[in-house]
């Protein structure tokens, strides 16, 4: 036979609600799976009892609780439901405490019985247990005569520790504890007699303090009537501020940024500049270019020198030409005024240049 589509969704969808709501029991501390044993608790406090808690026997978890409500019909106690394993059996006398399982851990359910139960005598579906809750201390330390015990073991321990360190000290005053006692009572006689002394200089001072505590007064009094002149140069203040924030700085400092800003401008340029002649200089020391061969060539250099003294032999010369020019024109001279020679011109016997100078030919 053919399973239709729809069967199989259904089936899947009631596969799947039952296991949300097993893993949902499961979760919480409930098998629906396994066979149980309800049983009741009445509590006038649950002392935070939480639902899915643990329920023990000798340490052993044999339950869970399974819900924690109001009692329906009195509302003044905690009704506590348990679920205990199969197979589990308690006496119907048992007493089920609320303790807490450590500092760290929370609240659980311990059932407390004397002895094993049989047949009738075994709590059965629905019975009420006994409930009652023991304190933080009782839960870590036990019972009352539990604690006692312990602080009886502890008090021995104690006593027997101090009988042997004070035998150590006795037998042995060199060891470590007793010179560290030793040198604890050298310390405390030391501070005895250092506020000893520190109440004998207060009394000796006191006529100094009340001298000093009447000079501060004084000064307290002083301030306090010199408290006008005060006020008045707080309000001399304020007017001088007042001057100052009406004398335009804003525009001033301004100003100064915009000259500030140039200069730096100008300080730049200058250090563009100097870096540009410092490579100039570089270079030509370097004999680069025409000038750093005219400054670096001796042979040039050489010619130069002979060229300027050639230059100034020659200036020389010039000088003595120009010189003897000036003195005697005549010789340098040879043209006809009005049509004669310069001998007919001349007289004869004022100079004898021209008695020298050669005569003109005829043609």
């Amino acid at each position: 036979m053919k399973i239709s589509n729809e069967t199989k969704i259904g089936l899947m969808a009631v596969v799947s609600v039952a296991l949300l709501v097993w893993g949902y029991k499961f979760l919480r501390g409930q098998n629906i799976l396994v066979s149980s044993t309800t049983l009741y608790v009445e509590y006038a406090n649950a002392s935070q009892l939480k639902i899915s808690a643990p329920v023990l026997i000798h340490g052993l978890e044999v339950g869970v609780v399974k819900n924690v409500t109001l009692e329906p019909t009195k509302q003044q106690s905690v009704l506590v439901t348990l679920k205990l394993n199969k197979g589990t059996q308690v006496p119907k006398n048992t007493v089920a405490y609320i303790f807490n399982q450590s500092l760290t851990e929370g609240k659980a359910v311990e059932l407390v019985f004397g002895k094993p139960c049989s047949g009738a005598d075994c709590a059965g579906e629905g019975d009420f247990l006994q409930g009652r809750t023991k304190g933080m201390i009782a839960s870590l330390m036990g019972e009352p005569d539990e604690l006692t015990r312990y602080t009886d073991a502890l008090k021995m321990g104690v006593a027997g520790i101090l009988d042997t360190l004070d035998a150590g000290l006795k037998n042995n005053p060199n060891n470590v504890i007793a010179m560290s006692l030793h040198d604890l009572q050298i310390t405390i006689a030391n501070l005895k007699n250092v506020t000893g002394q520190l109440n004998t200089v207060l009394g000796a001072s006191s006529g100094s303090l009340k001298g000093t505590l009447n000079n501060l007064q004084s000064i307290s009094g002083n301030i306090q009537s010199s408290n006008a002149q005060v006020r008045e140069l707080i309000a001399n203040a304020t007017v001088f501020s007042q001057q100052l924030r009406n004398m335009d700085l804003a525009k001033t400092t301004r100003g100064a940024d915009e000259a500030i800003v140039s200069l730096r401008a100008t300080l730049q340029k200058t250090e563009k500049t100097m870096t540009d002649l410092d490579r100039v200089v570089q270079k030509i020391d370097a004999g680069e270019g025409s000038l750093g061969q005219l400054v670096n060539d001796k042979k040039l250099y050489n010619n130069l020198e002979t060229l300027s003294r050639d230059f100034l032999r020659t200036n020389k010369n010039l000088d003595f030409l120009l010189q003897d020019f000036r003195l005697n024109p005549k010789r340098y001279i040879n043209i006809s005024v009005f049509g004669k020679s310069p001998k007919e011109y001349q007289k004869p016997g004022t100079d004898p240049a021209f008695e020298s100078a050669p005569k003109e030919s005829k043609e």
